[in-house]
């Protein structure tokens, strides 16, 4: 097992050398023009050539991520632990196309065309829920079973919202199932989004799933049970995250501990490289910032694009000064 662990953090490590620098970040943010800042990212290595439009330009960057994913579950997934978080991580890149799928077929509405990872399932025309149930597979179709038990409206926003709780729900069971140093490891890698996600559910689906690692489950009681924005704010002033959230209204709340989330994660991502090096953690770090990084390029992108970079920066998963 310790000969398996090694290749598999070997593997992670090589990988870790494409994570996107604070340096380039840096210079990512003092572009003019976003074609600017897609040359920063071609002269570092991250695109071979720069695309005619920004939704080219995301498309490619999406792709990137989900091929070293894949390279890396190809090199790792005799470890099941390893394939079980990749996997996870791979499904919250197909909610990008499976959600736009639901809302096409709950709604009527034109249908998303840009399938990469449920394209197999888009050509099956799905005409309502129980035809997406019955075409997926996998993980895909066990995170619809979980959202489809615990939707009372099967609306697409109720749907959408707890196939994205899926993945932090079933990536917390796994993490529960480490052991020693990889659990704390992990543990710090998931946490605040543990309790962004918990409480995003009691508050918008008045659910409550004791996943949650800082915000006591009476606290999510509470969230679940609130009859106005006032009381909401209330309770998330209790939590320990309160110095680091904008209270002003719900969203920024929720925003700011999103972000805090972000990156908490990045930050314990990195550091699962240091100390003992055989540890299935840093198959999830090193997943981790893979998804990062591609949310972090897409948002400085779009920022650029649109002449708020300034807001972009609080966004991003680095603690910018």
């Amino acid at each position: 097992m310790s000969s398996t662990l090694a290749y598999s953090t070997a593997i992670a490590r090589l990988y870790k050398s494409f994570i996107i620098t604070r340096g380039t970040i840096n210079e990512l943010l003092t572009s003019s023009d976003w074609r600017d800042a897609i040359g920063v990212l071609k002269d570092r290595g991250y695109i071979e050539e720069i695309p005619s439009t920004i939704e080219d330009a995301e498309r490619k960057f999406r792709q990137r991520s989900i091929n070293f994913l894949l390279k890396i579950r190809g090199y790792v997934s005799n470890v099941k632990i390893n394939a079980d978080i990749i996997d996870l991580y791979l499904y919250l890149f197909s909610l990008n196309e499976l959600e736009p799928l639901i809302t096409s077929v709950l709604t009527g509405s034109k249908i998303y065309d840009n399938f990469l990872l449920i394209k197999e399932l888009a050509d099956s025309n799905p005409q309502n829920l129980d035809d997406i149930l019955n075409f997926s597979k996998g993980i895909i179709n066990e995170g619809l079973k979980f959202a489809m038990a615990r939707a009372s409206k099967k609306t697409p926003s109720e749907i959408n919202s707890l196939l994205e709780f899926y993945f932090i729900y079933k990536l917390s069971k796994i993490v529960s199932e480490f052991r020693g140093d990889w659990k704390s490891k992990a543990q710090d890698i998931i946490c605040t989004y543990e309790d962004y996600y918990a409480s995003m559910m009691a508050y918008k689906l008045h659910l409550v799933e004791n996943i949650s690692c800082k915000i006591d489950e009476s606290l999510l009681k509470d969230l679940a049970s609130a009859n106005n924005d006032k009381e909401i704010l209330d309770i998330l002033a209790r939590t320990s995250y309160a110095k680091n959230l904008t209270l002003a209204n719900v969203y920024d709340a929720f925003a700011t501990l999103y972000r805090l989330a972000r990156v908490n994660s990045r930050k314990y991502s990195i550091e699962a490289f240091m100390g003992s090096p055989f540890t299935p953690s840093t198959i999830l770090a090193i997943s981790e910032l893979i998804k990062l990084d591609y949310e972090d390029i897409t948002m400085i992108l779009n920022g650029i694009k649109l002449g708020i970079i300034e807001k972009i920066k609080k966004m991003l998963s680095f603690d910018l000064i």
